[in-house]
């Protein structure tokens, strides 16, 4: 997004499509790209972690890498959209991320933590 915002900002200004729709156009039509690179990134590092390599084990990390490609993309996404000022865009999107990073393990043990967290999960 932030680098067609000029281009974002004067097509929604006419009236030519809603946020919403630029926001799902601009997901769907970078699919390919957001899927090719986790793809090529699993080829190489699943090797060199010391798991015990099966295509099971593979296809599982492949399945990750790529669905959290799509989901930080989407995020990004979705902040560029839903602010006019592209520093607040960015600060907010990495402290989504970075908020999603720290809880992503406790959320998977939500039993054995304080009850705030509990709440969230």
């Amino acid at each position: 997004m932030p680098l067609q915002v000029v281009v974002y900002e004067r097509e929604t200004s006419n009236k030519m499509y809603t946020p919403s729709v630029y926001y799902f156009g601009r997901v769907f039509s970078s699919m390919l790209v957001m899927v090719c690179y986790p793809i090529l990134l699993s080829c190489v590092v699943f090797f060199g972690l010391g798991t015990e390599i099966s295509v099971e084990n593979f296809l599982m990390f492949l399945l990750m890498s790529v669905e959290s490609n799509l989901v930080g993309c989407a995020l990004a996404y979705f902040c560029g959209v839903c602010f006019n000022n592209l520093t607040a865009a960015i600060r907010v999107a990495d402290f989504l991320m970075n908020l999603f990073m720290c809880l992503s393990g406790g959320f998977a043990n939500a039993g054995t933590l304080p009850k705030f967290v509990k709440y969230l999960s």
